[in-house]
């Protein structure tokens, strides 16, 4: 039996016997690698956790020169062959990592309450406690990633330990439990209402209300904040005598004060929740299975704190994270299911609007009175239960100048939630990466972020064959190809066709289809705003078919009288995604070059706008 202890100073044991021959430190976290995530990993990958920096080739040779290392001590229990390394799941290995999370991540209220404490005594220390491997950043950053996921989960295991101990009349467990949650979180006010709630119980009434002066002056020292309401509610009871002789009441009484002032589970998510939330399953999901599945991974197992989503007008953004909020709501896959929360900036003149929405979710009833107040407040939620909150629309308050307040609380509340220790994630969707993206990307391992493209051809042949549209393989494509395969255009035409045209598609046997009533409609939304300098670019590119620089737009436009500077126009078109730029050029989408020659004034021809044959000889050359 080969024993991995990781939790603490790691350790290896065989039979008994610990193992010291392996001196390689990057072969010993090779292996714990491979034990932690119990699956097999591509050469590749593993070459890259620890030599990123370096050429493929040279990488995976520094790799082969590792395996045989592990090889020597380790050849009953890895599998090796030439593309994969894995542990293989029938060798007889015992790890103290995959007991823990097994027992936590989904089975925490299930287990018999002496098993609990019997896997929390497995956390001797943080996850790889003392253990470096120098210059492989890569595995460092996986490394505290795993730290603090394991650091949560004893957090939660802790404060569901001491809860049940509480529930069950163990009050001397449940002791044991928040004085070791207070030894790693001192300022953990959830630990301290459990603590004055158990001795209280016991009958300790003096030790309970100078537990409540111990919080009030953790949280001054780490927040500088005041204990909330719900403490201030336990101390007046303890010091109105409620628990006076709970000692030779029945076990009901503890539970009818516990259950009154913490109630062992939040409100149902489904009831605070906007009514898009609860209804986001109803609308089938096609062709983001992976997008979805990368997600959960960074909520779940990376535990990621700031994720990005940006892509084009009915790429299907907002789509995409109500089905993740639907799944991370129900907690099907890991037990615990968490709270989702989501606000458009639209809807708000200041982040504090934002902090009241969610609070009133959080904290019912809960009243604030300096605005100062909400981001301690909010943290202090946001350890306690994990949160999904979630930004909509964000190009609206990330592109004006006017916005310039909203930007830099925001900028504050996204440094808070990536310098502090909570349970939580910020999701922020718009068209394009958000500018601050870079810098938080580099300065913190726990930041994500997803492009949306167009649907696979794939996929957008399963969204029209949910309306029974009738027509070759042919026209199907050609529908797909004129709406960019964007899923919201493509139910919006698809409905179109099956609705009115009794769902032929006979009519894209026609060159230059023009776009349906429908979808010219919502594109009018979009290009409501623009300029006459942004009309007359995109007249130029939609009567262009080949992409156009800077200088060309410039020398082009400048000829018909346009001398302003044409690079932050051409910047606000990048942003909202109405332009395509590719390598240092810039073009339309099918779709939106249609709706420019259809909708906006028809588009002069390509030498009259050009300048001359020329110019237009030049861009076709391009």
């Amino acid at each position: 039996m080969l024993q991995i202890k990781l939790l603490g100073s790691p350790e290896i044991r065989r039979d008994g016997v610990v193992l010291n021959e392996i001196t390689s430190r990057k072969a010993l976290a090779l292996l714990f690698f491979l034990v932690t995530t119990e699956r097999h990993h591509f050469r590749d990958k593993l070459a890259g956790l620890f030599w990123y920096d370096m050429p493929d080739i040279q990488a995976r040779k520094n790799l082969r020169n590792l395996i045989p290392c592990l090889r020597l001590s380790f050849s009953s229990y890895i599998t090796i062959n030439r593309h994969t390394l894995g542990i293989d799941p029938s060798a007889p290995i015992w790890c103290d990592v995959q007991r823990f999370q097994q027992a936590l991540e989904g089975h925490g209220q299930a287990i018999a309450l002496a098993q609990l404490e019997e896997v929390l005594a497995l956390y001797q220390g943080e996850f790889l406690q003392g253990f470096y491997v120098a210059d492989a950043p890569v595995f460092e950053e996986w490394m505290l990633s795993q730290r603090n996921h394991l650091a949560r989960l004893m957090t939660q295991g802790l404060e569901g330990w001491a809860e049940r101990a509480f529930a069950e009349g163990h009050y001397q467990q449940g002791l044991q439990a928040t004085e070791r949650l207070l030894q790693f979180e001192p300022w953990n006010e959830k630990a301290h209402q459990l603590q004055m709630l158990l001795l209280a119980a016991r009958g300790e009434r003096e030790r309970a209300l100078l537990q409540f002066d111990w919080c009030a002056h953790e949280l001054r020292k780490e927040f500088q904040f005041e204990p909330d309401a719900k403490t201030h509610d336990i101390y007046m009871h303890i010091k109105n005598g409620l628990f006076h002789d709970v000692r030779h009441e029945v076990h009901a009484t503890a539970m009818s004060i516990f259950n009154r002032i913490m109630p062992s589970q939040a409100p149902s998510t489904v009831a605070l929740l906007p009514r898009a939330w609860t209804t986001a399953s109803e609308q089938p999901l096609y062709g983001r299975e992976g997008e979805l599945g990368q997600l959960e991974q960074w909520l779940l197992r990376d535990r990621c704190r700031l994720i990005t989503l940006s892509g084009r007008m009915g790429s299907g953004k907002t789509a995409l994270i109500q089905a993740l909020g639907q799944r991370m709501q129900r907690g099907a896959t890991w037990g615990q299911p968490w709270c989702v929360l989501s606000q458009s900036v639209r809807m708000v003149t200041d982040l504090n609007e934002i902090y009241a929405h969610w609070l009133q979710h959080l904290v019912p009833g809960c009243h604030v009175l300096h605005a100062a107040e909400y981001p301690v407040l909010l943290l202090q939620q946001l350890r306690q239960q994990p949160c999904l909150l979630v930004l909509d629309d964000l190009d609206w308050l990330l592109h004006s100048a006017a916005h310039k307040p909203q930007q830099r609380e925001l900028w504050g509340l996204i440094e808070m939630l990536l310098s502090h220790e909570h349970q939580s994630c910020l999701v922020l969707i718009g068209r394009s990466i958000p500018p601050f993206n870079a810098y938080f990307a580099f300065t913190s391992p726990l930041v994500r972020h997803l492009p949306l493209t167009g649907l696979s051809y794939a996929a957008a042949y399963d969204l029209l064959q949910g309306y029974q549209l009738k027509g070759s393989l042919i026209h199907q494509r050609q529908l797909i190809e004129q709406h960019d395969a964007l899923p919201l255009f493509l139910h919006l035409a698809a409905r179109e066709f099956a609705t009115t045209y009794g769902g032929y598609l006979d009519c894209y046997e026609q060159p230059d289809l023009p776009l349906l009533e429908v979808v010219g409609s919502v594109l009018d939304v979009e290009f409501a705003n623009l300029g006459q300098t942004g009309r007359l670019v995109m007249h130029l590119l939609a009567a262009v078919p080949q992409a156009l620089t800077l200088t060309q737009i410039t020398q082009a436009l400048h000829a018909k009288g346009t001398c302003c500077d044409l690079w932050p126009v051409i910047q606000q078109l990048v942003q909202a995604a109405l332009i395509i730029s590719l390598d240092g050029t810039f073009t339309l989408s099918s779709m939106v070059r249609s709706y420019v020659r259809l909708r906006l004034v028809e588009a002069p021809s390509v030498p009259q706008l050009l300048g001359g044959p020329g110019l237009a000889r030049e861009a076709e050359e391009a």
